[in-house]
C-alpha cells in the first residue's frame, strides 16, 4: 500500500465520518517566501550581511472540519504550538514532514501519548511524508500564496495576513500565534529514553489495559511492530515490575515559553528592520508631503519603529517564560477512555 493510498483513505474517513475521524496535514511554509517587510526588487539590498525577520508560517488543512493557519515568529519549534481547543473526534490521523527536529521526536510522541491517556482521543496515527516527497493538497495551498505575493512589497504582518487570506479559495483566517507552551520542560521528567523512533513510517498512539502505549510501521499498510506496544513513560518507583503505573505528569498546564528569537539573531534582525526604516525614510524624503505615499511610508516607518522597541525590549530581559498560559492547553473534549490512576495493569510491554 503506498503511502498516498494510506492518507487518502484517511482523507476520505475524516470527510465522510467527521464526528469519529479527524484527518490533517501539516507543512511550514519556506522561509525565504515568508520574509518581512519585503521589497520584492531590494531584499538583498535590505539583507546585505544581516538577516531579515523571521516568520514562520504554518498551514493545518483539515480534511471535513473547518481548515486554518498559523503564524508566529520563529523561536518555538512545531513540537511545542498550542493544543486546539476544539472538541476532537476519538481517531485522530496527522500527516507530518518527516523532520526529527520538528516532528518525529520524544515531544511529540509525549505529547500524542498524553492526549490518548488523558482521553481527549481514542488512537492517534501519525503518519511521515517520505523524503522527496510533495506536500499534496497543504502545498498547493502555500503555491496559491507565494502566487499572490509575487512581485509585491509585503511590509508588514497584517499585510501578509491580507494577502495569505484572499489567496484562499476556502477562507481561513490566519492566526498570529500569541504564546506557546515549554511542553518539552513539562514533560522531560516523567519520559523513558525513546530510540528507533526516526525510521518508522507511521506511529500510532491508544490505551492498552490502562496504560499508554504506541506501536510503529515500518512501511506503509505493513503489519504493527510490538505487539503489546511500548510507553513513552516511566514507571512509577513504588510499583512492582509486574503490575505498574504510569509516572504521568501533573494535571496542570504547562508554562509559556518566551516568544523572542535566540539572542544570536538579535543583532542581525535588528540591523534588517534599521536598514528598512532608513530605506523608507530616504524615500520620504523624496515624496510629495501631500500625497498618498508619504504617510503611507509615515505609517510604516511608526510601525517598524515600535516593533523595533519591542524586540529590543525583549532582548533586554523582559521576556513571557514560565509565565502561566493565557488560553488552556489540552483540549476539552473527554471521551472517557483515558488512564486511571489505581486502574489494571500490563506486564507485557516491549
Amino acid at each position: 500500500m503506498s503511502r498516498r493510498t494510506v492518507y487518502y483513505s484517511h482523507r476520505e474517513l475524516s470527510t465522510s465520518s467527521p464526528s469519529l475521524y479527524l484527518s490533517f496535514i501539516h507543512d511550514a511554509m519556506d522561509l525565504a517566501k515568508t520574509i518581512i517587510p519585503r521589497l520584492y526588487d531590494k531584499v538583498k539590498t535590505l539583507m546585505g550581511s544581516v538577516q531579515p525577520l523571521p516568520l514562520k508560517v504554518i498551514g493545518i488543512l483539515n480534511h471535513g472540519h473547518e481548515p486554518g493557519v498559523v503564524a508566529h515568529m520563529e523561536g518555538a519549534e512545531n513540537s511545542e504550538l498550542q493544543a486546539s481547543t476544539r472538541m476532537l473526534p476519538p481517531n485522530l490521523y496527522i500527516q507530518l514532514d518527516n523532520s526529527a527536529k520538528d516532528n518525529k521526536n520524544w515531544a511529540m510522541m509525549a505529547f500524542c501519548s498524553e492526549l490518548v491517556a488523558r482521553g481527549c482521543c481514542k488512537m492517534i496515527t501519525m503518519s511521515f511524508l517520505v523524503v522527496g516527497h510533495t506536500h499534496e493538497d497543504v502545498d498547493a495551498f502555500f503555491s496559491k500564496v507565494n502566487a499572490a505575493q509575487a512581485g509585491k512589497d509585503i511590509e508588514s504582518l497584517p499585510h501578509f495576513l491580507t494577502v495569505n487570506y484572499h489567496a484562499q479559495s476556502s477562507k481561513a483566517y490566519p492566526r498570529v500565534i500569541q504564546e506557546v507552551a515549554d511542553y518539552k520542560e513539562h514533560v522531560k521528567d516523567y519520559m523513558e529514553k525513546i530510540t528507533g523512533q526516526s525510521a518508522p513510517v507511521a506511529i500510532r498512539f491508544y490505551m492498552r489495559d490502562n496504560i499508554p502505549v504506541y506501536q510503529v510501521q515500518e512501511n506503509y499498510g505493513g503489519e504493527w511492530v510490538q505487539p503489546y506496544g511500548r510507553t513513552v513513560w516511566k514507571r512509577c518507583e513504588q510499583e512492582s515490575d509486574t503490575n505498574f503505573q504510569v509516572a504521568l505528569p501533573s494535571r496542570q498546564d504547562p508554562v509559556a515559553k518566551g516568544l523572542m528569537c535566540p539572542h544570536a539573531k538579535k543583532v542581525e534582525i535588528l540591523g534588517y528592520i534599521r536598514n528598512y526604516i532608513t530605506y523608507k525614510k530616504e524615500m520620504q524624503l523624496k515624496a510629495d508631503p501631500t500625497s498618498s505615499h508619504y504617510w503611507e511610508d509615515n505609517a510604516l516607518i511608526q510601525y517598524w519603529t515600535n516593533v523595533q522597541d519591542v524586540f529590543q525590549a525583549g532582548w533586554s530581559g523582559s521576556t513571557e517564560e514560565n509565565q502561566p498560559l493565557q488560553e488552556s492547553f489540552w483540549p476539552s473534549t473527554n471521551h472517557g477512555t483515558g488512564y486511571s490512576l489505581g486502574g489494571p495493569s500490563t506486564e507485557n510491554l516491549a
